[in-house]
């Protein structure tokens, strides 16, 4: 069986992999509705929910791509 695997390195740096975009996603956009008082959270969301659903859904794109590279170098390292 191949091993994905070796070391506690790769698990961390596949783990912020799928991640970063993800927490630096919901990280501007905390920031960005720092400027609204907490009441009006939920309309600026509804207003910008394309945006936002866009951008998650790069995001999980690129996590997803990269994680799929990650496995497969892994796979012909072992191999």
């Amino acid at each position: 069986m191949i091993r994905f695997w070796r070391s506690d390195d790769q698990r961390l740096g596949a783990l912020l992999g799928l991640t970063a975009p993800l927490l630096g996603t919901l990280g501007y956009y905390l920031i960005r509705f720092r400027q609204f008082p907490f009441r009006d959270y939920w309309r600026v969301l509804g207003e910008q929910s394309s945006l936002l659903t866009g951008v998650l859904s790069l995001a999980l794109l690129v996590s997803v791509a990269w994680f799929t590279w990650f496995t497969n170098t892994e796979k012909h390292k072992t191999a």
